[in-house]
């Protein structure tokens, strides 16, 4: 299983990370506007379009609709191959990756702190749930100590 991160930069720059969650590793591929052309033109020969195009199909591909199309992997060495088939507007569309094996010191700075810093985030809004559901608890019983009875629009 993997989990993705994925920057496009002014639609002319291309990076991807990834991380094997099963083996613990982490990948990276960066690629600009002429490494990106060169490739369109080696796998798509028949094919011309903007890289612009190239790099919303990519993440339309890999963020939104991944299940649509067909990819397979192998690792070799450092290095992690995704080879991926679609269709761009209903013509045949042949990509592949190559991933870089990083050191696993980056994964601190890539997924374990945003990680962390995300589970203090939800942590504190939990804190602060509770503090409201405590106080309508209390409002709620203040209510019937004075001998009110509740009904739900009351309440809210």
């Amino acid at each position: 299983m993997f989990s993705l991160k994925l920057y496009l930069g002014n639609l002319d720059f291309f990076e991807m990370m990834l991380f094997d969650i099963d083996a613990f590793q982490l990948f990276y591929l960066s690629q600009n506007c002429e490494q990106i052309e060169k490739q369109l033109k080696e796998l798509n020969p028949s094919l011309e379009a903007p890289v612009k195009k190239i790099l919303e199909h990519l993440e339309t591909c890999l963020i939104n609709n991944p299940e649509k199309n067909e990819y397979t992997t192998s690792l070799h060495s450092d290095f992690l191959f995704i080879k991926m088939k679609s269709k761009l507007s209903g013509i045949k569309f042949n990509w592949e990756f190559k991933l870089t094996k990083l050191e696993n010191r980056l994964l601190n700075k890539h997924f374990v702190i945003p990680l962390l810093f995300n589970c203090a985030e939800y942590q504190q809004r939990e804190l602060e749930l509770i503090k409201i559901i405590q106080a309508k608890d209390k409002e709620i019983d203040d209510y019937k100590s004075q001998g009110i009875e509740l009904t739900r629009s009351k309440i809210i």
